[in-house]
């Protein structure tokens, strides 16, 4: 469980492709990664024509999202190292901020405009913790949108990982 926060934390991932999607969609990924030139355009556009916004991204998907956003962003490898190390979150940091707010769009954890679309956090979340316990992260939903993405993003993360921290501690 404590994996899963720290993944909310800096790559909002998710593994819970069936068998037979996973298998379609990891063919999907190969090719795609075969095809990518290692400039950050290319993997854009790559992924913009793979994606598929119906289904929850596998693992592999996200971490070619991370490699877009860490691109995109300029944050740099160590910053996100520390994170998935120490679960702080740099708020000082605009690059990492930038960073976040890429990641949760791409997740549909923003929508267009910046604003946290948490019902999306949570259905993702509800893949490793009970609808009951999720309620604990209710109150997130009344935090104040801002006008920056990344400033949303880092306030919703700031909201829930502290309300995830004692569930994954009961489990």
């Amino acid at each position: 469980m404590k994996h899963t926060i720290i993944f909310l934390i800096c790559l909002v991932t998710s593994r819970g492709a069936s068998v037979l999607e996973r298998s379609s969609r990891e063919i999907k990924i190969t090719q795609l990664n075969n095809r990518l030139s290692g400039d950050n355009e290319g993997v854009q556009i790559a992924y913009e024509k793979h994606q598929d916004t119906s289904q929850t991204q596998t693992y592999e998907e996200v971490m070619l999202i991370n490699k877009i956003c860490m691109e995109v962003s300029g944050v740099d490898k160590q910053i996100i190292k520390n994170v998935l190390k120490t679960a702080l979150v740099p708020k000082s940091d605009p690059k990492y901020l930038k960073f976040l707010a890429c990641s949760y769009k791409k997740q549909k954890y923003l929508n267009e405009k910046g604003e946290i679309q948490f019902q999306n956090i949570k259905k993702f979340l509800s893949k490793y913790y009970s609808l009951a316990d999720l309620s604990a992260i209710d109150s997130c939903k009344e935090l104040k949108q801002t006008d920056y993405a990344g400033q949303n993003a880092y306030n919703a993360l700031e909201c829930i990982l502290p309300k995830l921290v004692p569930l994954v501690e009961k489990n």
